[in-house]
């Protein structure tokens, strides 16, 4: 959308919405950064990058009556969701003793099973031609 943007008549718009990008960063980070410090900064650059990218598609929207997203873009969102809240109900595998080693692990196997949920629900929904057939290849390796 940017892009888009650039290249249009209506270029200028696209400064505007940087300049509130930066407002937005600044505030934001303000205000997130004294509670949640380091997790304030993150959820602060992730509110802004937000309201940019939904700025630029409304935008787009309004102006040219286009519309990058499809159903596809939310159900990968909905995956990456998915994926997510399930690694949340794997207990806790940190411990006193040892914490590092139990750390490693905890990141270990939470990163394996949003891993296997995710590319599992982007094979089962067919939405990655190239994912489809690299899965289908092993399988037929696999399984005669």
């Amino acid at each position: 959308s940017g892009v888009i943007i650039s290249t249009s008549r209506h270029y200028r718009v696209l400064s505007v919405f940087i300049v509130i990008f930066g407002l937005l960063v600044v505030i934001t980070n303000f205000i997130f950064i004294k509670t949640l410090g380091i997790v304030g900064a993150a959820l602060a650059s992730a509110i802004s990058a937000l309201a940019y990218s939904l700025m630029r598609v409304f935008f787009l929207k309004r102006k040219y009556q286009m519309q990058p997203y499809t159903y596809r873009h939310l159900l990968v969102t909905g995956i990456g969701l998915t994926a997510w809240l399930a690694s949340l109900l794997i207990p806790g595998l940190v411990k006193g003793e040892n914490f590092i080693m139990t750390l490693v692990l905890d990141i270990l196997v939470r990163s394996a099973a949003i891993l296997a949920v995710y590319t599992g629900l982007i094979y089962i929904f067919k939405l990655s031609p190239d994912l489809h057939r690299f899965v289908g290849k092993i399988l037929r390796r696999i399984l005669p």
